[in-house]
């Protein structure tokens, strides 16, 4: 939500002043976000101090509800930052000397990112596909800060402290007599949509169950809503497209799509493959994705709902699953660096949070793309009074997501819309992204690589595992993991790359 250059030597002399799109003072500097969506305001605290806060405008205050912010405290001798509760566009932080700066943008901070400073459990976890909610970047001395975390900067240096965990539901509880927990959730779902009174709203809409919902009430409280994704091709696509008509048609919203198979992982012309700095976590089809959120963005769409956290708010406890859930498959061609990192995979881990750790994870691999298109994201089923309602359901509403095809059924949505026989998937995508860009990327990789150099990654077992992928009918998804890693850590690391 803002980004900033502050010298601790210096802070307090001078007042801070608003200087075309930043505030100034000597040879710090504070820009926030510009966007209708959000409001900035800096208050100075006697002759020496000053709070500047960002937040969400749209948050009707009256609700009660804590929209998104970050605040900013400086006085002399210190800096303190505090993110808000929602982790929709997590700072990242990295000091040297007397020097912080910080960024919603992660290739900002790239100055700051080198090939020595890489952060081995950070890498595993990128590599091994266990992602993990934390301050850790794949980066030492660059720090994200998390939900409620604080960030205090001083002569001594630079500390992160984590919040308490977030209190949550821990079994599902009795529906009371006569109580309809469909109605329950569409005026739960109401109230947090109508917390923002937003003009050009836009719905990320994929056609399934999740984004459905999250139209269904932006439709009805925003009459001008428009509504864009992805479409697929083949027979899935042309369900899909069935779906989106029927949901534009009844709700009146203004579709648009983009065809993903012109962006596949790794296409020329994308931004990894043209070498754009970005974040090697970043959404695993940066691509497509890039694509969408940009032609959402040239038809005025400013604000987007999407359907984030349907998935969390419906899961089954572990004790209320049938069957296990999977652990991550192994990854043959790890180095011995990376392999001796496997036990730090769960060191530094951010406390539990009142939105769902998955969501948070998505906002920080997603969110950046929307803001860079000048769009702003709001994910109303990752709210916390939501995430409590789906945790105290009983079961039998969670179990496939009976609730939200309840909802949608009673709307008046056909079966094909409330519960498709055959659910999106991104396989084909995939597919076509690495046979036909990644493997190549991957021989070049043999010869010369970053992960390999620095031992995270085994040379003779990364030769083997492409030899057997180019034979196979398909090339093994971990594959992905190990070519974006390299594709992104090479955008910030490389001179050169000017991110146009």
């Amino acid at each position: 939500m803002l980004s900033f250059r502050l010298r601790l030597t210096g802070l307090g002399r001078d007042r801070w002043r608003w200087d075309t799109d930043r505030w100034t003072s000597g040879e710090s500097w504070i820009k926030p976000f510009a966007h209708p969506a959000l409001e900035r305001s800096l208050v100075h605290n006697g002759a020496q101090g000053a709070c500047v806060v960002v937040r969400e405008s749209a948050v009707v205050r009256e609700s009660h509800a804590e929209g998104e912010f970050i605040r900013v405290e400086l006085r002399p001798g210190r800096v303190r930052i505090t993110a808000g509760l929602h982790g929709t566009a997590p700072v990242y932080l990295t000091a040297a000397g007397d020097l912080l700066e910080g960024s919603w943008y992660l290739p900002d901070l790239r100055h700051a990112c080198t090939a020595g400073r890489l952060l081995d459990r950070a890498v595993v976890r990128a590599l091994t596909r266990r992602h993990r909610y934390s301050s850790d970047t794949l980066f030492t001395g660059v720090h994200r800060l998390t939900e409620r975390a604080t960030a205090t900067f001083t002569p001594e240096g630079l500390r992160i402290d984590y919040p308490p965990p977030a209190l949550h539901v821990a079994r599902a509880r009795r529906l009371r007599p006569g109580v309809d927990p469909v109605e329950a959730f569409d005026g739960l779902l109401a109230d947090i949509v109508a917390r923002y009174a937003v003009p050009s709203a836009g719905v990320e809409l994929s056609g399934g169950v999740d984004s459905a919902n999250v139209a269904l009430t932006v439709a009805a409280l925003h009459r001008e809503a428009g509504s864009y994704g992805l479409l697929f091709d083949g027979e899935l696509g042309e369900q899909q497209q069935r779906r989106r008509d029927t949901l534009a048609r009844r709700l009146g919203l203004r579709d648009v799509t983009v065809p993903a198979a012109d962006w596949p992982p790794f296409t020329p012309g994308g931004c990894r493959a043209s070498g754009v700095p970005h974040d090697p976590c970043g959404d695993f089809y940066l691509e497509a994705f890039q694509a969408a959120v940009d032609r959402a963005a040239t038809l005025g769409v400013r604000v987007v709902f999407t359907g984030m956290g349907g998935d969390e708010i419906m899961a089954l406890r572990l004790t209320e699953r049938d069957t296990p859930l999977s652990e991550p498959g192994k990854v043959p061609w790890l180095g011995a660096r990376a392999r001796d990192a496997l036990v730090e995979v769960d060191h530094n881990l951010a406390p539990v949070s009142p939105a769902p750790l998955p969501s948070l994870l998505v906002f920080a691999a997603r969110n950046p793309t929307f803001l860079r298109s000048g769009v702003w994201p709001v994910s109303p089923l990752a709210d916390p009074l939501l995430v409590r309602f789906g945790e105290s359901l009983p079961v039998q509403w969670r179990r496939r997501k009976r609730l939200l095809r309840e909802r949608l059924r009673r709307a008046g949505f056909p079966e094909e819309v409330a519960d498709p026989p055959r659910p999106e998937n991104f396989t084909a995508l995939m597919q076509a992204g690495l046979r036909r860009h990644g493997l190549p990327l991957l021989e070049r990789m043999l010869d010369d690589s970053i992960l390999v150099d620095a031992g995270y990654v085994d040379r003779v077992a990364l030769a083997a595992a492409h030899q057997r992928a180019t034979a196979a009918e398909e090339v093994p998804d971990p594959l992905y993991d190990t070519i974006a890693l390299e594709v992104g850590l090479r955008s910030l690391l490389e001179k050169g790359n000017d991110g146009q």
